[in-house]
């Protein structure tokens, strides 16, 4: 990925269970020390158990997890094999690394916000469609190439950039407010129905059009080849653009920026390579209160 500037990185920062660190912090610990309860499974206390996440895994190995809920002290039950842990959470994460016993890891409780980050190949599929509570799914850098969101329309932030996903359907998601898929070979994305939309990285993916004509809540885009053009015209809730595009595309978009007729009004960033753009491309840039910083990517 490119190098991006510090107005970038503060709107990243926003994003909850953020993928950009993948080493084992200090706030990370084994679930068995978190464990109140570890014992056989009961089959019949299984089948009634709702919701659930079901995980499939490489048997024997620690799988990277992360948890929370909106209410505190909210049991947590994870299955795995014979293992069958129990612990509580609450709003704040709990990360924890948790010792497969069979393939499947099944996940119980009223989890609202659920991270499986940096498993790679550990990780080859993800079940979510029995947890429609769930708010927040982050679940970057895994091989997982299929991802079925439909049943989950409280879902606000979706994060699934690196996991290999061939497509993704989003239409059943209209409160999602933050999407990042990028670095996926995904050919094709309709965010029509995803009207709360104000956050989208779709870099790096094999997307060659984008229709963000019913994205008026859009605030931040992050796009680049073969996406080279997006029209801008009805996103005038647009405050930061990032595009790493051909220099041919570029006057194009700044002339479909939104205008900005407040005073009060900051400057909104429209970021891109550094080509050596003439003045009547910051001119017109300037009249729609946008600046352009040009970028020396790395």
């Amino acid at each position: 990925m490119k190098k991006l500037s510090i107005f970038l990185t503060i709107a990243l920062a926003a994003v909850i269970y953020s993928c950009g660190n993948g080493s084992n912090g200090s706030n990370e610990q084994k679930a068995d020390s978190l464990a109140t309860a570890e014992q056989p499974n009961n089959e019949a206390d299984i089948k009634q158990a709702e919701p659930q996440i079901t995980l499939t895994v490489k048997s024997g190995e620690l799988i990277r997890l992360g948890f929370s809920a909106d209410a505190g002290n909210t049991q947590v039950k994870i299955i795995s094999g014979e293992r069958d842990t129990s612990f509580t959470v609450g709003r704040k994460s709990v990360k924890i690394n948790y010792l497969s016993s069979s393939t499947q890891m099944i996940i119980y409780g009223d989890v609202t916000e659920f991270a499986c980050n940096f498993n790679y190949a550990k990780l080859t599929a993800l079940d979510i469609s029995k947890n429609t509570a769930l708010k927040e799914l982050s679940c970057c850098d895994n091989n997982i190439a299929d991802l079925n969101v439909s049943k989950n329309a409280a879902l606000i932030n979706l994060d699934c950039n690196r996991t290999h996903l061939t497509h993704l359907n989003v239409s059943k998601n209209t409160a999602l407010k933050k999407l990042n898929c990028s670095e996926n070979p995904i050919k094709s994305l309709d965010i029509s129905k995803n009207t709360t939309l104000t956050f989208l990285d779709c870099r790096a993916t094999l997307l060659t059009t984008l229709d963000l004509s019913k994205n008026m809540a859009l605030e931040t885009i992050l796009f680049e080849e073969p996406l080279n053009y997006l029209d801008f015209s009805h996103n005038e809730a647009l405050i930061y653009v990032f595009a790493d595009i051909k220099k041919k595309y570029i006057l194009p978009i700044i002339k479909s920026l939104p205008e900005y007729k407040s005073k009060k009004q900051n400057k909104r960033e429209f970021e891109c390579p550094d080509f050596g753009l003439s003045d009547k491309y910051y001119n017109i840039a300037e009249q729609k209160k946008w600046n352009i910083a040009e970028l020396a990517f790395e």
